[in-house]
């Protein structure tokens, strides 16, 4: 073999090499691609799916209260105030409360209030993503494995090809800022994104403090005519009456933990 057969040689072999190389990149590009696109689903999933069963849970809780209410005004009206009713009020109150300010329980958990039987997860579900016919997949094995080769890429991937990825994103979605080239539309772009979040939130905080002053003078209420049944001269109607009134207090006190948890300020309570 002479010099020009062995360098003709060495030099295919060497191309052949950087097309195997190139080929290799890709696919761990492809599949860094796809990882992420997973997480970014299960995300997404996850986030829906949260606040969907936030908000089912919220519904069920306050059309639980407005339930307590009518009771309450029919045994009112009835003339005869049982305190073993009131104490009853009282706990399904609390109970209510609780679920709403998500302590414990779910909308289903919830006696008497309706709940579509296709209720999203609650917080304990299995993540979900997207199988290859469309529906949904619950293996929480893949999105384990998802979530883990993600976290390998992105430490792989270099600032490039981040910024490169949210250059994409944001071309997707025209209201995202970051595609915004202009430095002063884009500023103006992301204090209206701020802006629409905070309304949104502060929306979502006086809902909150809407209901929870409503439970609170449901509270006020029983805890009312429980002190008064106490006052009867009945001994057992005293002890009833005294029973109901704790009960009342206690929910008063879940009124108050739930604004704290919930962090709807403006919500005090005195017992």
């Amino acid at each position: 073999m002479n010099v020009s057969s062995a360098s003709s040689m060495v030099n295919l072999l060497a191309e052949g090499r950087a097309q195997r190389e190139k080929a290799a990149q890709e696919r761990a590009e492809t599949k860094l691609r796809d990882a992420q696109s997973a997480v970014a689903t299960l995300k997404q999933l996850n986030s829906a799916a949260s606040s969907q069963a936030s908000e089912q849970r919220k519904a069920a809780a306050k059309q639980r209260v407005d339930q307590l209410k009518a009771r309450l005004q029919m045994l009112k009206m009835s003339g005869s105030v049982d305190p073993k009713v009131l104490a009853q009020l009282a706990r399904e109150l609390k109970a209510a409360v609780k679920s709403y300010a998500g302590e414990g329980g779910s909308a289903a958990g919830l006696g008497g209030a309706s709940v579509s039987a296709s209720a999203a997860p609650t917080d304990g579900a299995s993540a979900q993503a997207p199988g290859a016919d469309g529906e949904v997949s619950a293996d929480p094995d893949a999105a384990q494995s998802a979530e883990h080769n993600a976290a390998q890429a992105d430490v792989a991937a270099s600032g490039d090809d981040r910024a490169g990825k949210d250059g994409k994103e944001a071309a997707a979605n025209p209201a995202d800022p970051r595609g915004e080239t202009n430095p002063y539309r884009r500023m103006a772009q992301e204090a209206e994104v701020k802006f629409a979040e905070a309304a949104r939130r502060g929306a979502a905080t006086q809902a909150d403090r809407d209901f929870l002053t409503e439970a609170r003078s449901l509270a006020n209420q029983i805890k009312s005519l429980a002190k008064s049944a106490a006052s009867k001269t009945d001994p057992a109607r005293q002890r009833d009456g005294a029973e109901a009134e704790k009960a009342a207090v206690e929910a008063l006190k879940q009124v108050e933990d739930a604004g704290k948890d919930l962090g709807a300020s403006g919500v005090s309570i005195t017992i």
